[in-house]
């Protein structure tokens, strides 16, 4: 929320913003869990899941798979175990059983 991009002083807001640093990891907070998990891409990027009252929601901004081929020629696609790359599955098992995804990719 640079100035360059966003014209508002944090301070002008009306709400009481508490920040918190995270990493990629599992992060309880109010409730409400958080896991981070970082994501491929040229910069340092995390994808969150937000679990909270039994229902989980996935934010993944500028993911891109490491892999142009994204199943195994040999497998049936649509399985975890059928991914090609370690990193994509490790991304698909994250969304796994999620009630909302929100992503987008390059």
């Amino acid at each position: 929320m640079e100035y360059t991009y966003f014209p508002v002083e944090l301070d002008q807001l009306g709400a009481k913003i508490e920040y918190k640093d995270l990493v990629e990891g599992v992060h309880d907070m109010d409730g409400v869990r958080v896991i981070a998990q970082s994501l491929n891409h040229p910069t340092a990027t995390l994808g969150y899941r937000v679990e909270a009252d039994g229902v989980s929601l996935l934010y993944l901004c500028d993911l891109e798979p490491f892999l142009e081929a994204l199943w195994r020629s040999d497998a049936v696609h649509g399985k975890l175990e059928s991914i090609l790359h370690d990193g994509d599955r490790r991304i698909a098992a994250l969304m796994e059983n999620a009630d909302v995804v929100i992503q987008n990719d390059q």
